[in-house]
């Protein structure tokens, strides 16, 4: 069992109301406890964080989200078998203004781990804290980025993460290759609250893409307060860019497109949402 999404939102106190209609896919049963999740969440150059190490019983990142305010969200939930179950091994992972979950497993980790880390300058090494590949994979992303001068830019194309991604991927799986290869699993999601991409190399990975809001579900809902009439707004300049990773089998997925594997999926600036290859 295995979660993850991220959104970028361009009206940061309208949160729950960009996420109302997909709220089905936020949803994680009890069936599926005990597990670790995070959830980061961006506000203009500020991150914040939660990170729970092992929950159980059913969670529900909208809830979790409604009350914030942010122009960016990734929500990650991860097995308790894949690593120690502590803080520092459970995503999101964090750097600056950037944020960054990932789902699979890297082939041979253990044997590669000191090649991966001797690729990484020494000030971005001293952030990794757990001992996950998740996390080492997204410090080398950082490391490509710091490369091309791009690490502290905010308004940056959404090609130059893919770029970033795509010289990540490739490096690590010719250091599984060298050792003698194996099964290797990157499905990677990185933002930095202003940009975002995503890579699909297995299982199934949707996008949505909202330009305004009519007739909004959480404004059309009833008042607590007794005799008032309920509010119905509408929220024309409401933008929100979506990403699932494996939403959950039984939701309403008519909104979303499915991306095709092997292909990045990718939100900039201006809320647009395209795909690019994830071997050019």
């Amino acid at each position: 069992m295995s979660k993850l999404f991220g959104c970028l939102i361009n009206e940061a106190q309208l949160v729950s109301h960009a996420l109302y209609p997909f709220q089905e896919l936020l949803q994680v049963s009890e069936a599926e406890s005990p597990f670790g999740w995070g959830m980061s969440y961006h506000l203009q150059m500020d991150v914040l964080s939660k990170r729970r190490p092992r929950h159980m019983g059913p969670l529900d990142f909208y809830k979790r989200a409604e009350n914030i305010q942010a122009n960016a969200l990734v929500g990650s939930v991860r097995s308790l078998k894949l690593g120690p179950t502590v803080p520092e091994n459970t995503q999101p992972f964090r750097f600056r203004s950037w944020s960054s979950a990932h789902r699979g497993f890297v082939s041979r980790f253990e044997q590669i781990r000191p090649w991966i880390v001797n690729s990484i300058p020494d000030f971005l090494r001293r952030n990794i804290k757990g001992v996950t590949d998740s996390e080492h994979l997204f410090h080398l992303f950082l490391a490509f980025l710091y490369d091309e001068g791009h690490l502290d830019t905010h308004d940056l194309p959404a090609e130059v993460l893919a770029k970033a991604m795509r010289n990540t991927f490739r490096t690590v799986r010719r250091f599984v290759e060298d050792a003698g290869g194996g099964e290797t699993q990157l499905n990677m999601l990185v933002t930095n609250g202003r940009v975002m991409v995503m890579s699909a190399d297995s299982a199934p990975v949707y996008y949505a893409r909202l330009d305004g809001m009519l007739d909004c579900g959480v404004c059309h809902r009833p008042s607590d307060t007794w005799n008032r009439k309920p509010l119905i707004r509408d929220h024309e300049n409401l933008k929100l860019a979506l990403i699932f990773f494996d939403p959950p089998e039984d939701a309403d997925k008519s909104e979303l497109t499915r991306l095709e594997p092997k292909t990045l999926v990718a939100a900039d600036q201006s809320f647009n949402v395209f795909t690019l290859s994830m071997t050019d």
